[in-house]
């Protein structure tokens, strides 16, 4: 995760603005939990967050899409999932 000096030479965490979607099917806040500090996320409103979130975020959307695929290619071939 990048740091970087600002004006004052305090170092500080690199931040994203990001907003997640509001969808019918996905309403609740979504909490990123990292050693132990809680991160909650309001669906639909642009929030700041810090890299480590935003790589947690971007980690989760990358496996959300791998299972996805996987369910259909299983779909596909006549298997089940249990």
């Amino acid at each position: 995760m990048a740091t970087e000096k600002n004006k004052s030479g305090i170092y500080q965490e690199e931040t994203y603005k990001i907003t997640l979607p509001l969808t019918e099917e996905k309403q609740d806040d979504v909490p990123v939990i990292i050693n132990g500090e809680i991160t909650q996320i309001q669906r639909g409103v642009e929030v700041e967050v810090s890299a480590a979130v935003y790589e947690v975020l971007k980690n989760q959307e990358k496996m959300d899409a791998l299972a996805f695929q996987r369910r259909k290619n299983l779909a596909e071939r006549g298997a089940t999932l249990r």
